[in-house]
């Protein structure tokens, strides 16, 4: 994928290399808020947008990927889980915890 971006015209930044780390490395499919905070552990400043923006862009360019060598591409998905702000609050308020995607008591 460093490839592709960087032959597309695409920056490779320290922070979109980190975002590439963490889906590499990361069993399952991690939430976009869980690469963030993964990311920030070596870029503090990283934000929001900078993981949707690369997200967004890896998704486009693995569909053009695929294509150009002969990949028929069958689904793709991307989900977001979340809490709203009252659940959250009751989950922090109770002691728990999530950890991969399920309640920790």
């Amino acid at each position: 994928m460093v490839e592709a971006l960087a032959s597309r015209g695409h920056r490779v930044t320290p922070q979109r290399l980190a975002i590439l780390e963490v889906l590499a490395k990361s069993e399952g499919h991690p939430t976009a808020n869980q690469i963030l905070r993964r990311v920030q552990r070596r870029f503090p400043m990283a934000g929001k947008a900078t993981v949707y923006n690369t997200i967004r862009l890896l998704k486009d360019l693995g569909h053009r990927v695929a294509d150009e060598v002969g990949y028929e591409l069958l689904s793709h998905r991307f989900d977001v889980y979340g809490l709203c702000p009252s659940c959250r609050e009751e989950l922090h308020r109770d002691g728990d915890e999530v950890k991969g995607g399920a309640v920790v008591r």
